[in-house]
């Protein structure tokens, strides 16, 4: 879900209120039905909802998906409902039984639509839902539509939305995501360590996908790089200016290294066409699936990009990273996972330029950039970056 429009406005202005209304008085329903928490067992039919976020978190979800199938077992079920933004991280996933998405505009535009979707929610009995967005309101109360008595998930500073839940785990900032995945196996009743770490995760996944790696569309045969330079319009405070990005595959070039783009939607495509008429690069922006830019990854020498989707998919994928961070915390959803590297994991370098005002956007927060401008992105210097990727590839940096 976007953070604008009138599923935002109502989930700000009437939230909250909800929440605590409803939440009171499901509590004392439950009480009233002898409806306790329980962990998970085998047969149980389990919703997850991701209502917020791009691929990048969706995709951050998958160890715990694995969990939560083998603590159901095969007669179990697991579904997710997401949105649009993040159903290509989700779908295909070998442990999950259905990918619902909700159109929410729709779903507020066309109050039928919404009904007819939640009533069919309704009809699959859930015996436990898991929230696993970590701000607003709409979620939790889809996971109270959705018919599940054992509703999870976390608790927002200056937020009500715990308060539909049967158990929840404090969301302090600053702690990553993967940590936070793990509290929400615990509050279902797994133990954490069923929950894998995501650094090659995916990698070692995708024989297990439908298809396989076999499926996967043909990369380009010479030795690249691949960079993400955009961020999508909305996002612009978290990019790194475009000349920067002329300046490191000027570089990479220089060095014999092939300079793939890749990246999605009209801003990230228009940004990826300059770049690559101006210097010796390759565009693919736009011209990939999922399947394609999983395939892309995973062959690339090194990847480099802003705060995106890509990072998430280069370290599941073990691929070595430089991103770039500055009004986002790279400490909750950055490549930088809590605890020593795993053995055999790939370089991942988080670059941010350590301003004492970033990172101003705080997961779980319901205000936006702390400023209107990009600071903290502009302070990144083109020789800070390209260092780094000397680090990060091979033979000191050449082809």
């Amino acid at each position: 879900m976007g953070d604008r429009g009138l599923p935002a406005l109502l989930d700000g202005v009437l939230g909250i209120p909800l929440v605590m209304a409803l939440g009171l008085l499901d509590r004392w329903v439950l009480r009233a039905l002898g409806i306790r928490h329980r962990p998970l067992k085998a047969g149980d039919r389990v919703l997850v909802a991701k209502l917020r976020g791009g691929m990048g978190e969706a995709l951050l979800l998958l160890p715990l998906l694995k969990a939560l199938r083998q603590a159901v077992g095969p007669q179990g079920r697991i579904e997710v409902v997401a949105v649009e933004a993040n159903r290509d991280g989700l779908e295909g996933c070998p442990w999950v039984d259905g990918v619902l998405v909700l159109d929410l505009p729709r779903a507020f535009r066309e109050p039928w639509f919404g009904w007819l979707f939640f009533k069919g929610l309704r009809s699959r009995s859930y015996s436990h839902a898991l929230d696993m967005d970590d701000s607003g309101c709409l979620t939790p109360l889809a996971c109270l539509a959705a018919g599940a008595p054992r509703l999870y998930g976390f608790k927002a500073p200056g937020q009500q939305r715990h308060r539909l839940y049967i158990k929840s785990a404090l969301l302090a900032p600053g702690r990553h995501r993967m940590e936070l995945l793990k509290e929400a196996a615990a509050l279902a009743g797994l133990d954490a360590r069923s929950v894998e770490s995501w650094p090659g995760f995916l990698e070692r996944s995708l024989k297990s996908w439908k298809g396989g790696t076999q499926a996967l569309p043909a990369a380009p045969p010479k030795a690249y790089v691949a960079l993400a330079p955009g961020c999508g319009e909305r996002d612009w405070q978290r990019a790194w200016p475009e000349q920067r990005w002329a300046e490191l595959i000027a570089a990479l070039a220089g060095r014999g290294w092939q300079v793939v783009l890749t990246g999605q939607g009209g801003h990230d495509q228009a940004l990826a066409a300059r770049l690559a008429k101006a210097g010796q690069a390759l565009d693919l922006a736009g011209q990939l699936d999922h399947a394609g830019l999983t395939r892309l990854l995973r062959r690339a020498a090194l990847v480099a990009c802003a705060d995106s989707d890509i990072a998430q998919m280069a370290v599941g994928l073990g691929r070595p990273l430089v991103a770039l961070y500055g009004p986002s915390d790279s400490g909750a959803l950055g490549p930088l996972l809590p605890g020593p590297r795993p053995r055999g994991a790939a370089p991942a370098v988080a670059l941010t330029a350590n301003l004492a005002c970033s990172p101003c956007l705080e997961p779980g927060s319901r205000h936006g950039y702390g400023c209107q401008g990009q600071a903290c992105m502009e302070a990144v210097q083109a020789w800070q970056v390209e260092q780094a990727c000397w680090a990060a590839l091979p033979q000191g940096g050449r082809a």
